[in-house]
């Protein structure tokens, strides 16, 4: 999965979509580098966003028994004495290890700016540390950042602000100890010659070059995301289209096949209708010579009005018959009717449906004579009613 780094300095700060930063292309192939706008920056499914030690303060305090859940309530309380700011306009991020919680305090306002700023380029980042969560916590390792050096000691971080990294801040030095050795770590090549001699005489101890982009080391098992509380990135969906393409193209190809095939079914149920309709208008021609044509969803009705009027006159022959028996050969249950043809004496019908579907019809007619069912193909069935005179 590919991670974008995006690492703010104090130059770009208060950010804007104009302002450059660095970034750092994680991926499991390879890895990229630049310096770009927001604009420019490559597309990666997770992004994660560095800022610059110097604008937070870390810290380490000890819960009251029973404090665990309502830490972020406490940790205002509890660094009171140390925060520079109003414990209001503070956002505490915090990682608990038993009784011990590691917090990192920084404004609210530069949080809420760098989020409000990438939202405008709908860029949404998974997690947010400080760029000392690059270093390990045993003090032997100095990060250059652009504008000073970044050091973590156990818990606590340190900044010394420098114009190059070519000789040693004499408050970095005094703050040395406690190691035998000392590396310089750089996420570019520095613009200016680092005098090594110089280090290892103002440091006391042997300084020497770091090999690789620090920018894209490891991240420490114990880093912060600054993404908490108010400021939580939330439950993300990361999709690559580019993976989802063959599955997108399958689902696709399924839909139009089920689309053609639902289209030529209904073309087919179109021409049956057809069928049958013509069907019912000649048996209605046969049996009433001379009326006029209707149309075939009123021939049941007319038939049976036809029905009712040779009832009442008392007239028995074989087209009463039928017209008696049109309603119920035009309800089969499970079986539709598809054509009807009428013959002097006999109606033959057809029928989608199987044989056995028939039988209650078949029950029904007995009252207008003798019905047979024979098989037509492997889902349709027929019926010949022979009716009695």
């Amino acid at each position: 999965m590919s991670t974008l780094r995006i690492f703010l300095d104090d130059a770009s700060l208060p950010f804007s979509t104009l302002s450059e930063l660095d970034w750092r292309m994680m991926d499991a192939t390879h890895h990229g580098r630049g310096r770009t706008t927001l604009a420019d920056l490559p597309h990666a499914r997770r992004v994660e966003v560095f800022l610059p030690p110097s604008l937070a303060l870390r810290s380490s305090v000890t819960l009251p028994p029973g404090g665990r859940r309502q830490a972020r309530k406490l940790l205002g309380h509890a660094l009171d004495t140390v925060l520079l700011g109003e414990p209001g306009d503070q956002h505490f991020a915090y990682r608990l290890d038993g009784d011990r919680c590691d917090v990192v305090s920084i404004e609210r306002a530069v949080v809420s700016g760098i989020l409000a700023t990438l939202a405008e380029r709908r860029i949404r980042p998974t997690a947010m540390y400080m760029a000392d969560a690059l270093l390990p916590a045993d003090g032997a390792t100095l990060l250059w950042y652009r504008h000073g050096w970044t050091r973590r000691v156990g818990e606590e971080s340190q900044w010394f602000d420098a114009a190059t990294p070519s000789e040693c801040p004499p408050l970095l030095a005094s703050q040395i100890s406690g190691i035998e050795h000392l590396t310089l770590a750089f996420g570019a090549e520095p613009q200016a010659e680092v005098n090594l001699a110089a280090w290892t005489a103002a440091c006391g101890v042997d300084v020497t070059m770091g090999h690789g982009d620090a920018l894209a080391a490891p991240l420490a098992s114990e880093a912060i995301n600054l993404l908490q509380g108010e400021f939580a990135a939330g439950p993300q969906v990361d999709l690559d289209l580019n993976r989802l393409r063959p599955t997108v193209i399958l689902a696709g190809a399924t839909f139009a096949i089920f689309v053609l095939f639902w289209f030529g079914q209904w073309i087919s149920w179109r021409g049956e209708e057809k069928n049958l309709s013509h069907s019912m208008v000649a048996a209605y021609a046969a049996a009433f010579p001379g009326e006029p044509q209707l149309d075939s969803s009123l021939l049941a009705a007319r038939l049976q009005q036809k029905l009712r009027n040779r009832n009442a006159g008392g007239a028995k022959d074989s087209v009463s018959q039928l017209v008696a028996a049109a309603d119920k050969l035009r309800n089969a249950g499970g079986a539709r009717l598809v054509s009807l043809e009428y013959k002097p004496g006999r109606i033959d019908a057809e029928y989608l449906g199987k044989p056995e579907q028939l039988q209650p019809l078949v029950q029904a007619l007995s009252a207008f004579g003798k019905a047979e069912i024979h098989p037509v193909g492997p889902d349709h069935a027929g019926l010949s009613l022979m009716i009695r005179s």
